[in-house]
């Protein structure tokens, strides 16, 4: 089984952890289509695959600055430029500072919960007996 055969094989078991996990999107800074998109950014990793015991799926978020500039923009309202977008010197720069700040923070958020996304569907795949099958594949 090749690293796309053990990922493809997790999906049903993905879409369990999705509707576990739901809830904790909602009290996020983030809203559905957000986390959605940060996802598609994130890869799933075996640590330790060759002892299914000690193992743990781990969120790669490497791949995140190539989304967080969609998210920023999905956060504005149509039409209502930025706050502190007046146009000037001054609101230019303090736009730019309060951009990367809150790059940063959705950075921080999308890790953070990958994390603990990670940990929900690894439980799903222990608890659904696939735990064992996914860390072989990944071993290989």
């Amino acid at each position: 089984m090749t690293v796309t055969d053990w990922r493809d094989r997790i999906a049903p078991h993905r879409m369990a952890a999705d509707r576990e996990f739901a809830e904790r999107v909602r009290e996020s800074d983030l809203d559905r289509q957000q986390w959605d998109l940060a996802m598609t950014a994130v890869e799933f990793e075996v640590a330790h695959p060759s002892d299914p015991e000690a193992a743990t799926l781990v969120a790669d978020t490497s791949n995140l600055d190539a989304v967080l500039p969609e998210l920023a923009r999905s956060t504005r309202r149509p039409g209502h430029p930025p706050e502190g977008d007046g146009g000037g010197l001054l609101d230019g720069i303090r736009s730019l500072v309060e951009r990367d700040d809150a790059a940063g923070d959705r950075r921080e958020t999308v890790e953070r919960l990958a994390t603990a996304y990670a940990a929900v569907l690894e439980d799903e795949l222990r608890e659904a007996g696939e735990w064992e099958r996914v860390c072989r594949a990944a071993e290989s």
